[in-house]
């Protein structure tokens, strides 16, 4: 299942960052790691064994408005394998919008009583991003200064159900390669006109700036090892560039960094 919106700073959408990365704790910073690897995730089915922590799975409750003969729907031992920030000047006001992609190998359950769903707390309307906020300073893409129009970071990272047991799939992994890739549209101009070039002569991954955007909304976002997946002319009422990147790992600076810090 799918989940997409308005982004916020707020902790459910930190809490998908932090499973697909496999981190158990909600710090401000938060990187995915260089030399990262998938979890040993181990049973499916009963993170009380001890084969598994707490953070590796978790539950969706859809829960229904009506409450006398509705039911709730609940999803069992979910893990998100694919999360995404992004953001169009042209698309209300540039506000970020988010895309959370969930897996589960546990049994669906329904439930009638209204009062087994808690109700969660409302968004704050300070908690959202937009493009606005960016410092144009302090904005890069392939180390380059550059007018930015829109921007995409998507990162990938699929699960594996193996196992039949009475609560679903006994055992969950991840696969072996996580993908974290950016998209962003920029001005072609005397900055980025050089970039088609760079992209037809790079012979190996590049250790610079591949993606920078520091947010006065205190959301940042930085890829840091990178290599251009492409480079092309988009007309428009001005002349824009689409580039492309995907990080790579250079075993010590992270492979992507949000900082949710206030």
């Amino acid at each position: 299942m799918t989940f997409t919106g308005n982004f916020h700073t707020d902790s459910a959408h930190k809490y998908a960052f932090l499973n697909i990365s496999n981190q158990a704790t909600s710090n401000d910073l938060v990187p995915f790691a260089a030399g990262h690897q998938p979890a040993s995730l181990g049973n499916g089915v009963s993170i009380s064994a001890g084969t598994m922590a707490s953070h590796h799975l978790f539950t969706i409750a859809i829960a229904a408005p009506e409450t006398t003969s509705a039911k709730h729907m609940l999803f069992h031992n979910c893990v998100c394998t694919n999360f995404q920030i992004s953001a169009d000047t042209g698309t209300d006001g540039g506000r970020y919008k988010y895309s959370a992609t969930f897996s589960t190998g546990g049994n669906y359950q329904s439930l009638a009583s209204t009062t087994s769903v808690a109700p969660s707390a409302s968004y704050l309307n300070t908690t959202n991003v937009t493009l606005g906020g960016i410092n144009a300073s302090s904005f890069k893409v392939a180390d380059i200064n550059a007018t930015l129009n829109s921007f995409t970071v998507t990162v990938d990272f699929p699960a594996v159900w193996t196992g039949a047991g009475s609560l679903g799939f006994e055992t969950v992994n991840r696969t072996q390669e996580c993908s974290i890739t950016f998209d962003a549209q920029v001005k072609y101009d005397s900055l980025t006109d050089e970039l088609i070039n760079t992209f037809d002569t790079q012979a190996a991954a590049v250790d610079g700036v591949g993606l920078n955007i520091v947010n006065s909304a205190n959301f940042d976002i930085a890829i840091n090892d990178y290599i251009l997946t492409n480079v092309a002319m988009s007309e428009g009422d001005i002349m824009m560039l689409d580039i492309s990147g995907k990080s790579v790992d250079d075993g010590t600076e992270a492979l992507l960094s949000l900082d949710w810090s206030a």
